[in-house]
């Protein structure tokens, strides 16, 4: 019997929706099927009702349910002990990180937990919330910062900051002018934004669908930098997260919230129901004190003079 396919047949149970499950799950419905059938044909039983629209368990499927998660989360807390014993217990950290670490101060609290924690190996690894989302499911990594709630339903979560959605708008663009952008007014402008497929992309995408028109991308990229600059000189409007515009600014251009206001704020995540090394249950403990994140209501920028970046000096 395949563990993984008894870990897809526990995520359809809870989900009770083929295309949620296997979004979820990082594979297609058509694996995600074959796989349950599969499961069906070893046992000899249907597990799932398929007379019915909603995905539904059979009594079968119930009475296996209890022990499909029982076996499910006995892997998972051996992953973690295993590792836990080759590594030392309690002297490495597998920690999953956005590349927006500075941003939001997340180097300084890593910082702070070197010194504090010296005898820690730490291991650092980068990548979008969808990425780190996968790492922590699969139990390669133990904690991750991740963007937006919506995300992160399947994991223990601390709120690490609030952000929200922002544009930053070329000053000869009538835009500009205002004090908020409606999320409507940006129907049919060239728009600069994160990559497909990361959070923050799909947070705009969402925005526009629900006012029944599709984004127009211009550029997409994962390097802020780089959006900023089309913005700059005045080639389209870049929609991001007011925390990634910290050290982007510049005089040609100006950073306006999105009304209605569209939040897609910070998580510190970790496993439900799985064991956390003591490193780890210490680097959370750091976190929900940190004092030192940035108040992105009030924060003082640094000019942005692509490709370099340029420090005004304070007043």
């Amino acid at each position: 019997m395949e563990l993984r396919y008894l870990k897809e047949f526990v995520v359809l149970a809870d989900e009770g929706n083929y295309l949620k499950a296997s979004e979820d799950l990082f594979i297609s419905q058509s694996s995600l099927s074959k796989h349950i059938k599969s499961l069906e044909e070893e046992m000899n039983v249907l597990l799932f009702d398929r007379t019915t629209r909603v995905v539904k368990l059979t009594l079968e499927g119930e009475e296996f349910l209890g022990y499909a998660r029982r076996i499910v989360l006995e892997d998972q807390n051996a992953k973690v002990a295993i590792r836990n014993c080759l590594e030392t217990e309690g002297r490495a950290l597998s920690l999953g990180v956005l590349p927006s670490l500075a941003e939001y101060n997340i180097t300084d609290i890593i910082y702070s937990y070197f010194n504090k924690y010296p005898e820690v190996k730490v291991s650092l690894n980068s990548g979008d919330s969808t990425e780190l989302k996968e790492k922590l499911t699969n139990g390669q990594i133990e904690v991750a910062f991740l963007r937006g709630k919506a995300n992160i339903t399947q994991f223990e979560s601390a709120l690490f900051m609030e952000d929200y959605l922002v544009a930053m708008v070329p000053n000869n663009n009538p835009l500009s002018k205002g004090n908020s952008i409606h999320i409507n007014d940006l129907k049919g402008k060239d728009l600069i934004v994160m990559n497909k497929g990361s959070t923050v992309y799909q947070l705009c995408a969402e925005a526009c669908h629900k006012l029944n028109f599709e984004m127009n991308v211009l550029y997409s990229d994962q390097h802020v930098s780089n959006l900023a600059d089309f913005v700059i000189k005045g080639i389209g409007i870049a929609l991001l997260m007011k925390g990634l515009t910290r050290f982007v600014r510049n005089p040609n251009a100006r950073v306006i919230p999105i009304a209605p206001k569209i939040q897609g704020n910070l998580y510190l995540c970790w496993r439900k129901n799985g064991r956390l090394s003591s490193a780890a249950q210490r680097f959370i403990a750091l976190v929900r004190n940190f004092d030192g994140k940035p108040d992105l209501a009030n924060e003082r920028i640094l000019d942005f003079k692509p490709p370099l970046f340029e420090k005004k000096p304070r007043e």
